[in-house]
């Protein structure tokens, strides 16, 4: 089931199944936080270019609540002219 979320400059970011099963497999630590992601993509602390991928950007926003303390949680989305979807999704300490 494909999912969709609005950031925060109104654009509609789409979470596929393939995207999905590729956060909970890699990303181990994000199958407690999914239901995060829509909240750091509206809401983010930051959001900066990725410098090795062109369209392609890094949503964070910090979480004191989790487990580990306080983590990001770090949105990759590719925005390409018509669409935009998530690549993944990860926790880490610091803004890279």
């Amino acid at each position: 089931m494909m999912v969709q979320y609005i950031d925060h400059t109104g654009s509609v970011i789409v979470l596929t199944n393939e995207a999905t099963a590729h956060i909970l497999t890699r990303h181990r630590e994000m199958a407690g936080e999914m239901h995060k992601i829509a909240s750091v993509l509206l809401e983010p602390d930051r959001v900066l270019p990725d410098s090795r991928f062109a369209g392609t950007y890094r949503y964070y926003r910090a979480f004191d609540s989790m487990a580990m303390g306080r983590k990001f949680i770090c949105v990759v989305v590719k925005k390409l002219p018509n669409e935009a979807f998530v690549k993944t999704a990860f926790l880490t300490g610091r803004i890279r």
